[in-house]
């Protein structure tokens, strides 16, 4: 990668490390993603040549784009790491512009039968203008009509689906829409809304704020693995899971609703310019 001139150091997974770098004969700033091989016999980690294979096949405002096998457009930060150095929560408007364009982009992976499996603030990249852009597709699956049986491990803790902590092995695009619902909450309170240290203590979590489920208002909750099926008072609490929504109707009718341009004092700002310093709207735009 000669061409390339390493900048600074962004970010580091299990497979590789991210590095902000420049190209020498463009000078544009890209991302560089560096493998960490600790065996070479053993080739590329297979988990990089599917997230480079699905990467190559998505196009999509709000996705992170691949130019080369691990050269990707530079995007300046983390939603994870530029909320810690929010002083205030986001907007309501904020809110609606960032989930927008998150689901916009979960909408298209789904539309082409891909599950991100691991959506989670850190993975969400957002530009200096306000471009939300959902990054890090090393656990992504294919997925067809008929489910099949995947690894339940997948998703961070914090935002994994509660059928995930049970056990499941079939599942489907309801995972993805659990933690866009967990994000939706943070991104309103700047606290995560589960935050356990195993997968016991975060189902428990889970289950103290939502109630414990049961078959009648689960379908098929008693034939997860982990499923506890002795008594509780589900009865007298409303147990509200993502798994129980159709996501393609909860796109449509986040989707069909206008974002606001103005925040509630009526001023003629876009949303997140306060906090992304872009007060032009020319500055920021939301793709359609």
């Amino acid at each position: 990668m000669d061409e390339f001139l390493d900048l600074n150091r962004i970010n580091e997974g299990t497979y590789g490390v991210v590095y902000r770098a420049k190209e020498k004969k463009t000078h544009e700033i890209v991302a560089l993603k560096k493998l960490k091989m600790k065996n070479k016999k053993e080739g590329f980690p297979m988990n990089f040549v599917r997230e480079i294979n699905l990467m190559q096949k998505v196009q999509h405002p709000n996705i992170v784009a691949i130019r080369e096998i691990i050269v990707m457009n530079y995007v300046e930060q983390d939603l994870r790491k530029f909320m810690n150095t929010m002083k205030q929560p986001f907007l309501p408007e904020e809110v609606k512009t960032l989930m927008i364009q998150l689901i916009r982009g979960v909408k298209y992976l789904h539309d082409n039968w891909i599950l991100h499996r691991d959506l989670k603030p850190s993975n969400l990249l957002l530009s200096n203008s306000g471009i939300l852009k959902i990054g890090d597709l090393g656990l992504a699956r294919v997925y067809g009509d008929l489910r099949k049986a995947y690894t339940p491990l997948v998703v961070s803790l914090w935002y994994r689906a509660p059928e995930l902590l049970l056990g499941a092995k079939e599942y489907s695009t309801e995972i993805d829409m659990w933690s866009v619902g967990c994000i939706f909450g943070e991104l309103l309170s700047k606290v995560p809304l589960f935050q356990g240290k195993s997968e016991i203590g975060q189902i428990n979590k889970i289950f103290k704020k939502l109630g414990t489920p049961t078959e009648e208002i689960w379908p098929g909750y008693n034939d997860l693995p982990a499923a506890y099926k002795g008594p509780s008072v589900a009865n007298q609490v409303r147990f509200v899971f993502a798994v129980k929504l159709k996501s393609r109707k909860v796109f449509s009718s986040f989707l069909e609703t206008p974002c606001p341009v103005s925040s509630p004092a009526g001023t003629e700002r876009d949303p997140l310019a306060r906090l992304l310093g872009s007060p032009n709207k020319s500055d920021f735009i939301v793709p359609g």
